[in-house]
């Protein structure tokens, strides 16, 4: 004779359905993302539209735990520095063994990219273990209306810690991808990518957030933009010399267009003050 199924027999299959679905879901959607190099701990992240120095950018980082930041501190340990001026991007690898150097000329900058990403499979297992434990929780008083007479009083204390325990673990994982955010910075020209992956530093109390990130995109990719259009103007204000006027074909001296040292506004002739930012040429 046939039966109609459980309450508890049909919240399992649909305990394993919603499994499934999030799986291909969770899983079609980190095939569409690709971390870039490895994960560092940051240093230094400092950012800024107006340095005193001329760095733009200027990010370091060391292998992360405790164990990394002794050797670092040490100077056995690599140590990775990633900086944007408004001449050039470069890479620095520093180690006991050696150092190597990548640097690309901003003129030559097709692509500045930043971003972040999470450990999408904690929040796969953080849904995956909230619905088993609601499905024990609904499973025992759903397989009949004596079930707490015929279960002992152990069994419902095992289902009930059992509960506990899948949400609690459940909360730990959700807390973990909440908090473990990976963030990184590249700077593409032709074939070479200059990028770098950083966390948090809890040791040295260095923070990460994505505003600070999309700064510094922002930032590095109008120093490319500059770098384009007016090089001389890139490398005059990098190296803290003035343009100035060169003598035309027939002895004839013009002025070639200048730009403001403190924003890179374009500074009428024979101006003193940008009338963008008012800073004083002089």
């Amino acid at each position: 004779m046939f039966t109609l199924p459980s309450v508890a027999s049909g919240s399992a299959l649909l305990f394993v359905l919603v499994l499934v679905v999030l799986a291909v879901a969770l899983f079609q959607n980190t095939m569409k993302f690709r971390f870039p190099g490895p994960i560092l701990v940051l240093r230094r992240f400092v950012v800024s539209d107006r340095p005193p120095d001329g760095v733009l950018v200027d990010l370091v980082g060391r292998k992360s735990g405790f164990i990394g930041w002794a050797l670092t501190r040490l100077g056995w340990n690599p140590e990775v520095t990633l900086r944007v001026t408004r001449t050039e991007a470069y890479l620095k690898q520093h180690a006991l063994s050696g150092e190597v150097y990548e640097v690309a000329p901003l003129q030559h900058v097709g692509v500045v990219r930043g971003g972040y990403a999470r450990p999408i499979w904690l929040l796969f297992v953080a849904i995956a273990l909230g619905l088993f434990g609601l499905t024990t929780l609904v499973a025992g008083p759903s397989a009949g209306s004596d079930w707490p007479r015929s279960s002992s009083r152990t069994s419902i204390l095992y289902d009930l810690a059992a509960v506990i325990g899948f949400w609690a673990i459940a909360a730990v994982c959700l807390g973990v991808y909440w908090l473990r955010k990976r963030m990184f910075l590249t700077v593409e020209s032709g074939k070479t990518t200059i990028s770098c992956g950083f966390k948090r530093s809890l040791i040295e109390n260095v923070t990460a957030d994505f505003d600070k990130v999309l700064r510094a995109v922002d930032i590095a990719n109008r120093a490319v933009v500059e770098a384009h259009v007016a090089p001389t103007y890139a490398a005059a204000v990098d190296q803290r010399q003035p343009i100035t006027g060169r003598v035309a074909a027939g002895g004839r001296s013009t002025d070639s267009p200048t730009f403001c040292t403190a924003c890179g506004a374009r500074m009428p002739a024979g101006q003193r003050f940008c009338p963008a930012c008012s800073a004083d040429q002089e």
